[in-house]
């Protein structure tokens, strides 16, 4: 047994005996004189006794005070004694419970977080909608031009504002791992169409085309949830329309793939003539609040949630 070691290392005899110990051991030795008025404690010879019984190497946790060591004994059957090597686990395994406790900290911040966002999303979105309902039915009397514009402005700050609510609903379901997916039937280039109507009218106050193109072999129909699908398509086909202000808009559905129990896998891209996206950006975009463009002078209004989502 190495003399320098910084380890406490000791030989025991089964009856006891201390054949050996180097400098460290001294800390445990000097430990049980004083505390347990004995060389060896009783748990240590009986640890000793099963390794030696059962011929094989034996590790235990053993408290000296405040300090935790590992013990591993190798037995030497023949001879009736073991080596015994003792590590100090006392700042490793602090350092383990501390980063426990911050993980479940961190945990609890996150679902407090998360219960926040989906409380607060409620609340603000149910005196929204009589708000946004009250500007529709004024927006259907006797209007000046001026009167008609104003009113247009606030729903559509209205609707940005409840898109916005949605989406911080969307991001703290997900979090909290309690957005669940549907199963239901749908006629996939009539969702197509439904999404891409509600941008025809900006579409064509910037000149921009909007279209649709779908594989021959792809079938019409499928089953899943088409609300979500409508969603992505919707974040994608916002993004487009925001950086693009010439030439065209197109959704792809350009392939199938067969999988097992009845289930395809869908093929989509949406395809602009917009400013693009640098290279350097292609990860980051997809970050929680993370936008190509964080100057203060962006040209480009956006919370950085849709791509998250």
């Amino acid at each position: 047994l190495p003399q320098e070691s910084p380890d406490p290392m000791l030989r025991l005899h089964l009856s006891g005996e201390i054949l050996y110990a180097n400098v460290p051991a001294q800390y445990l030795l000097r430990y049980w004189q004083r505390e347990v008025n004995d060389r060896v404690p009783e748990a240590v010879l009986d640890w000793v006794e099963q390794c030696i019984a059962e011929k094989s190497d034996l590790v235990e946790e053993l408290y000296l005070g405040d300090r935790l060591f590992r013990v591993l004994m190798v037995p030497f059957v023949h001879s009736h004694y073991v080596n015994l090597y003792a590590t100090d686990m006392t700042e490793q395994r602090r350092a383990e419970k501390e980063a426990l406790n911050a993980r479940d900290l961190a945990l609890s911040a996150s679902e407090a977080k998360s219960q926040f966002l989906a409380i607060m999303s409620h609340e603000i979105r149910t005196p929204l909608n009589a708000i946004l309902g009250m500007l529709d039915v004024l927006g259907e009397g006797c209007l000046t031009a001026d009167q008609a514009d104003y009113i247009r402005m606030s729903q559509q700050a209205g609707k940005r504002l409840m898109a916005l609510i949605t989406n911080l609903l969307d991001i703290s379901r997900i979090e909290a791992g309690r957005l669940t997916l549907n199963k239901t039937p749908f006629c996939l280039p009539e969702l197509v169409q439904e999404t891409l109507d509600v941008f025809q009218l900006r579409a064509r106050e910037k000149g921009v085309l909007l279209q649709s193109c779908f594989a021959e072999a792809l079938p019409r129909y499928f089953k899943g949830d088409g609300a979500r699908l409508a969603q992505i398509l919707f974040i994608l086909l916002d993004n487009a329309l925001k950086f693009t202000d010439q030439g065209y808009i197109r959704v792809h559905f350009f392939a199938f793939k067969a999988l097992p129990e009845g289930k395809v896998q869908l093929y989509c891209a949406v395809e602009d003539t917009g400013i693009g996206i640098p290279q350097e950006k292609h990860e980051s975009i997809f970050e929680l609040f993370s936008q190509a463009d964080t100057s203060t002078t962006r040209e480009f209004e956006g919370s950085g949630l849709g791509l998250n989502i």
